[in-house]
């Protein structure tokens, strides 16, 4: 039987069930796109949480938290003696150098592409079709600059980690780091890796795994690579990794940016100055870890593009950025109340946190429900106006409090299915889109999530949220105000699909 962390009572570990509702309360009143979350302390689950249409089983794409895994492997590398943090490009892939090779590609060392300090202003990688990471990483002539000097987020680095692993094992990094440490920790054995355009894995991105996985990860990490009472990992290597080896001041200041980055890790100082380190992944894959407390908080979602409610206020909001408002909240209901002995019990308060969290709910769209102009074009087939159309012509129909959208388009017809402030879940067909690497299409399209409302008298916005195993979102606005004549725009945040929805007024008329 897979080894799983103890459920606790927050009381227990020293941290009051009413804080972690206080918590869960301000990211739901904020809107937050949570799909889990999970609080441990001292290898005890003491809270967690799973929105509808995902559970304690789903696996989650985790993002950029991805490239503290690759940092790891690198470490596990490193402990058998296959590398050094002071080998350079050039001696680590002899065979990749081309004839147009850049010497600062060729002298960047292992130690710089780890800590962002690597020999490019731009990621090498698009995502563009037909593309080859690992040459476009040896045979990019622009935006270059010296390594080892200023910390530049740039995942084709990270990327390079992993083609660095598989060479030297002949395993994709996160199976040598499951064979490693992971599996010993009970890490799930089917956990896996989105792959790159040529197929290496995609170290900087791509990892797919439980939120409980992802604590193990963080807690091994936090224990400087040890584990049940043994050292899974070199040491030295974990404790250097979490320390501010590059300047990020200029990521700008808060808990996270300023405060560094080690081996693909994000150095954190929290409001009350306690010192951590941190995983993140865009969309707001979230892992703070407080050694001092022996504390992690893990949340998966998806909040590309967030917008807060617009009822929602806190003097602990500095920008609209679903991640400040994660952490931000953990520093005001978690942090000043966590002690070192167990609390006294309390039942009443802790059922509560459990009916929150039972309760969580992926956001929709915001608005009104009903619109008299509904009834009159529903059914109604409007044409496109505007030459070159993303859409040949499109209709809405309503019944029963849900909606379906359909138009036609030159990869044929499609279909959107949406509640009316509700999530109806559907099949995105979009057959193109990638699957197990990128570009290489799944032929099926991805689940997705449709819900819609009106934001005024004579404007519907359907808001489809993509949660397969790529994440994204997009709105999608119908401006009615002369229902004879439809201005149709749509504006999406997803990497690298979702573009045949992004348009711009787009005019069909009846």
């Amino acid at each position: 039987m897979r080894y799983m962390f103890e459920r606790v009572t927050p009381e227990s570990v020293g941290i009051p069930s009413s804080q972690v509702t206080a918590m869960m309360t301000e990211l739901k009143n904020a809107g937050i796109a949570l799909h889990s979350c999970m609080f441990v302390r001292h290898g005890k689950v003491f809270a967690e949480g799973y929105a509808d249409y995902f559970n304690a089983d789903s696996k989650h794409r985790m993002y950029s938290t991805s490239k503290s895994y690759a940092s790891m492997a690198v470490g596990a590398l490193i402990g058998d003696g296959l590398v050094s943090l002071d080998d350079t490009v050039e001696d680590m892939f002899p065979e990749m150098i081309l004839p147009e090779t850049d010497e600062r590609i060729k002298k960047t060392k292992l130690r710089n592409m780890l800590t962002m300090r690597g020999p490019f202003w731009k990621c090498a990688y698009s995502g563009r079709v037909g593309m080859d990471w690992s040459h476009d990483f040896f045979s990019k002539t622009t935006d270059l600059r010296e390594p080892g000097v200023d910390f530049y987020y740039d995942t084709s680095c990270s990327y390079m980690l992993c083609v660095l692993v598989e060479k030297l094992t002949g395993k994709n990094f996160l199976d040598y780091l499951k064979e490693k440490a992971l599996l010993k920790m009970g890490y799930s054995e089917d956990a896996w890796c989105v792959n790159s355009p040529e197929g290496h894995a995609w170290g900087g991105s791509g990892v797919i795994c439980t939120t409980e996985d992802t604590a193990k990860f963080a807690y091994l990490v936090m224990h400087d690579g040890a584990f049940g009472g043994e050292q899974l990992l070199p040491a030295d290597y974990v404790r250097e990794a979490k320390m501010p080896l590059a300047d990020t001041t200029v990521e700008g200041n808060d808990q996270i940016n300023g405060k560094g980055y080690g081996y693909q890790i994000w150095c954190s100082k929290h409001t009350d100055g306690t010192d951590g380190f941190a995983f993140l992944g865009m969309g707001d894959q979230s892992t703070i870890a407080i050694p001092k407390h022996d504390l992690l908080f893990v949340t998966t979602a998806d909040d590309q593009g967030f917008e807060p409610n617009e009822d929602f206020h806190s003097d602990m909001v500095h920008n609209n950025k679903g991640r400040r408002i994660i952490f931000n909240a953990f520093d005001k209901y978690i942090m000043p109340y966590i002690k070192d002995e167990p609390l006294p019990e309390n039942a009443m308060a802790y059922e509560n946190m459990r009916e929150v969290l039972s309760k969580l709910k992926i956001p929709t769209q915001n608005g009104k429900c009903y619109e008299p102009i509904m009834d009159e074009i529903n059914g109604k087939t409007y044409k496109a106006k505007t030459e070159g159309a993303n859409w040949g012509d499109f209709s809405l129909s309503f019944a029963n409090n849900m909606g379906t959208l359909k138009f036609t388009a030159e990869r044929g017809e499609k279909e959107i299915l949406f509640g009316i402030k509700e999530n109806i879940l559907f099949q995105l067909n979009e057959p193109q889109y990638s699957g197990k690497a990128i570009r290489h299409p799944n032929g099926v399209g991805y689940r997705a999530l449709g819900s819609a409302a009106w934001i005024d008298g004579h404007t519907l916005v359907i808001r489809v949220q993509v949660i397969d195993d790529y994440f994204g979102n997009m709105r999608l606005t119908f401006d009615f105000s002369d229902k004879d004549n439809v201005k149709v725009s749509g504006r999406k945040t997803a990497e690298w699909f979702l573009d045949e929805y992004v348009m711009s007024e787009l005019e069909y008329r009846s």
